[in-house]
């Protein structure tokens, strides 16, 4: 079959929303089409535009406007949701070029192809909705230092749209990455389950090693200190049963699942850049990639330097997410994270920041510093 034939025979299916209410509107459209390689795609194109009467600067993150680095759109098919498929990064505050200016009337937009990030199951139709809040704010306030601009953050209203999905077998997959790790080195920690370290160097791999036995020996000390206590309330907000049992069952989670699972560290990711120190790969279980940031820059070991990030409360941040699934809300910092306990504690209790945070304080002789 030539291209023109493989062409006609796909069923394009395109269908717009736009929100128009806020200042920033987003109009998407998605279709299948074939790509070069003879495989059809889901492509979706996303563009953002201001439509407010001053100039905004949009943060780029979780958003299409960086590629397929976050799940900022869910899909599903007859009511039930597809697992998204990539990849999670672990974030530092952003920089100012994390976030893109956009003047009065002026868009920008982006194209990606969601098939890569997703696995459709069956022909058929897909409610395709974008879900992920938009952080920006405006133009007056670009000359403050980023880290104490208080975003704007808007949950997009939109209208989901619809595509029908024909002859799967044409349909690329997301691409799912092998690891050998009968080439790393295989110790057990006791108590804590097996660890499998992937290339590095040997310093690199003692570091992790150590931070690992570091944080067997604290995890089940962390989850017995989940009471009605000050130190739940800064982190998780108001305390109540749901939640608390929430917030123990997450950290239960991360016990079982390095006891029964173990975890494997890869020591050098591929997909890694100057301002990542680690990330994670939804389909790549039980593991954790690490980057060259977290081995040079991040210089403290573990959480006794409160407010700064760590190889320990790092790989505690990542640990949550790949066996606790919490999730990344674009919330940073001590404050920030504090604040969103009070406002949010339904998010404060599946956000990884927050266990981050929690973990570190949970340490006896850090709550004195905590509420001085």
């Amino acid at each position: 079959m030539d291209w023109n034939t493989m062409k006609t025979a796909v069923i394009l299916c395109s269908f717009i929303s736009t929100v128009l209410s806020l200042p920033i509107s987003l109009d998407t459209s998605c279709k299948q089409e074939m790509s070069n390689t003879g495989s059809s795609v889901v492509s979706c194109t996303f563009e953002f535009t201001n439509r407010g009467r001053e100039g905004y600067c949009l943060l780029k993150r979780n958003t299409p406007l960086e590629g397929l680095a976050s799940p900022f759109i869910t899909v599903s098919h007859d009511g039930v949701p597809l697992e998204y498929q990539g990849i999670d990064f672990y974030r530092f505050p952003p920089e100012r070029h994390d976030f893109v200016y956009l003047s009065m009337g002026e868009s920008i937009t982006a194209t990606v192809h969601i098939n890569d990030m997703f696995t459709f199951s069956s022909d058929g139709i897909y409610k395709i909705q974008y879900t992920h809040p938009l952080w920006y704010f405006p133009k007056n306030k670009m000359g403050s230092h980023i880290g104490e601009i208080k975003a704007i953050k808007s949950i997009l209203s939109n209208e989901p749209i619809y595509i029908n999905i024909k002859n799967l077998q044409q349909l690329s997959r997301p691409v799912k990455k092998e690891l050998f790790k009968d080439e790393g080195v295989q110790l057990e920690v006791k108590g804590c389950g097996m660890v499998t370290l992937l290339k590095g160097s040997k310093k690199e791999r003692n570091s992790v090693l150590t931070v690992q036995k570091r944080l067997c020996s604290q995890l089940k000390k962390t989850r017995s200190t989940i009471s009605n206590s000050d130190l739940y309330r800064v982190w998780f907000g108001e305390y109540n049963e749901e939640r608390s049992n929430k917030v123990r069952e997450i950290f239960q989670n991360i016990i079982d699942g390095l006891s029964s699972h173990g975890i494997t560290y890869d020591l050098n990711g591929d997909r890694c850049t100057p301002a990542v120190p680690a990330y994670t790969l939804t389909n790549v279980p039980s593991t954790v990639y690490l980057c060259p940031v977290f081995h040079q820059f991040v210089t403290t070991m573990d959480c006794t330097n409160i407010g700064i990030s760590s190889k320990e409360s790092i790989i505690l941040h990542k640990l949550s997410q790949v066996f606790g699934s919490t999730q990344n809300y674009n919330v940073y910092g001590q404050d920030n994270n504090k604040e969103l306990a009070v406002t949010s504690p339904e998010a404060a209790v599946t956000h990884s920041d927050s266990y981050e945070c929690y973990y570190c304080h949970s340490y006896g002789h850090f709550d004195h510093m905590i509420y001085m």
